[in-house]
């Protein structure tokens, strides 16, 4: 037990001696790196933020049937592979930027349409800015149930990629590669280093200011929200087969995957008379992943919703 004990040791030596960390020494971000394409002379444009652990090109589909409007994809500080902060972004620079972003769209009408973190920041964002956007769009995530459930299953994995961003270097890309492999996640994504799982940090620092912007926050535009039912259906399968002990606590975990509460819901619906809830009707995928993005697992269902929802709220 010792020499197995002493070899643990040593190899855990090596290889943290190995895992050298990410060299932060490029200039700290002061601008998003930004992608923009389309029509510059149109008077709509769309800013389009992605979420974890994804770049711009999660949006490649998006974007290409609305190339008559002006369209800016941006990538989050460090979601592009590099490394310009040690300690990564806290939310109100992350906000600053985006900010910064829609501002220079101004004179235009903008819709902002976001994914994942891109939705709780565009949510943060439009709460105190409502004057930047005419329409928001979010998919997958919104105000969440904030239960036991829903805390001890976020602690679970956030928990995880907080470590990964921790250890650094490429152990930490390696934890990240994993988490990505064991939920079947899009491999789009120009890096999966660790230098970009800051944001899980702050909101953990920050949960109870995170909470209740989130939980404030009520739509001012007409606001569409598209989101999987098919972690609904794997949830009631669940639900059905599972021990009468374990059925309350099951049904609690359903909303906890849905990363929004019916509350939630009933506040979007209510918000705006054009405001819009779309349950997302994609085809069968692995039970762990695909469904979180359903601009690419099916781009045409889901563009099809988009144009409706801008045609319904389309102003001269």
């Amino acid at each position: 037990m010792l020499r197995w004990a002493a070899a643990a040791t040593v190899l855990l030596a090596v290889l943290t001696a190995l895992n050298r960390r990410e060299d932060c020494s490029l200039p700290r971000v002061s601008k998003l790196r930004t992608f923009v394409e389309g029509n510059s002379s149109s008077p709509h444009a769309f800013l389009f933020v992605h979420g974890y652990p994804d770049d711009h090109r999660m949006w490649d589909k998006t974007v290409a049937p609305l190339q008559q409007h002006h369209l800016v994809r941006v990538d989050l500080p460090d979601f592009d592979g590099s490394c310009s902060s040690p300690w990564g972004y806290d939310f109100p620079e992350v906000l600053r930027l985006l900010e910064q972003e829609a501002v220079l769209l101004q004179g235009k009408k903008v819709t902002l349409v976001t994914h994942d973190w891109g939705a709780w920041l565009g949510m943060m964002l439009h709460r105190d800015r409502p004057d930047l956007f005419q329409r928001v769009v979010s998919v997958d995530v919104g105000d969440p149930n904030w239960s036991l459930t829903f805390r001890l299953l976020q602690s679970t994995y956030q928990g995880y990629l907080i470590s990964a961003w921790f250890v650094g270097g490429f152990i930490g890309e390696g934890m990240n590669t994993l988490f990505t492999k064991v939920l079947s996640m899009p491999s789009h994504a120009t890096s999966l280093a660790p230098s970009k799982n800051y944001l899980y940090y702050y909101k953990w620092v920050h949960m109870e200011e995170f909470k209740e912007k989130l939980h404030t926050y009520a739509p001012t535009c007409p606001y569409l929200y598209v989101y999987s039912r098919y972690k609904i259906r794997l949830a009631k399968a669940l639900t059905k087969y599972a021990p009468e002990p374990l059925k309350g606590w099951l049904a609690d975990a359903s909303e906890a995957l849905q990363f929004h509460s019916d509350a939630w819901l009933d506040r979007v619906r209510s918000s705006h008379g054009l405001s819009r809830v779309v349950p997302f009707a994609e085809r069968e995928v692995p039970m762990m992943g695909g469904s979180h993005w359903p601009m690419l697992d099916d781009a045409e269902q889901f563009n099809n919703i988009l144009a409706d929802f801008l045609a319904a709220t389309d102003t001269p």
